[in-house]
């Protein structure tokens, strides 16, 4: 690992072949997903969507609506961005939002409260935890992105039945 740079590594799970994608820049992101030879990632620096090519080695960049720091969660239909802003080392601020996954349009967006983050997400919903417990506490029904109500609905505590 160079000094400043670090590895972007492709572990097939049928085979166990684990194998070096590309040298990455250290203070890129730390979430991206890589298909069909993309690279997609969130500019934390830059407040972009970006693209990078491995074949070509070029970079491809689309606007957010943000102008804070950031990661990005994609599936198959969403890009999924959190952002946060902070002073002195306090959150001060962090939002959820959602971005078409075709033409990085956004659609939508809600705050988020301080204990609150992005889970994961289903075919159909999105699932939220409250920091510290990281327990799943949450959920957004995808169904509800675009119908310019969205709302972090409670899930019941499994452990409150006896």
């Amino acid at each position: 690992r160079p000094s400043g740079k670090r590895m972007i590594y492709r572990y097939e799970i049928e085979s166990g072949l684990l194998e070096s994608v590309c040298d990455w820049w250290e203070n890129e992101p730390d979430n991206w997903m890589i298909k069909d030879g993309m690279v997609y990632y969130y500019s934390r620096e830059r407040h972009t969507f970006c693209e990078y090519d491995l074949g070509t080695e070029t970079l491809k960049e689309y606007p957010s609506q943000s102008s804070m720091k950031g990661a990005a969660y994609y599936d198959r239909d969403y890009i999924y961005l959190v952002t946060w802003e902070r002073e002195d080392m306090e959150l001060k601020s962090k939002s959820f939002s959602v971005y078409d996954r075709a033409t990085y349009r956004f659609l939508t967006e809600m705050p988020l409260l301080g204990d609150s983050e992005f889970l994961y997400t289903s075919e159909t919903t999105l699932f939220f935890t409250s920091l510290p417990s990281c327990k799943v506490t949450h959920y957004l029904p995808k169904s509800s992105i675009g119908s310019g109500d969205l709302e972090l609905l409670p899930l019941p505590d499994p452990y409150s039945y006896r």
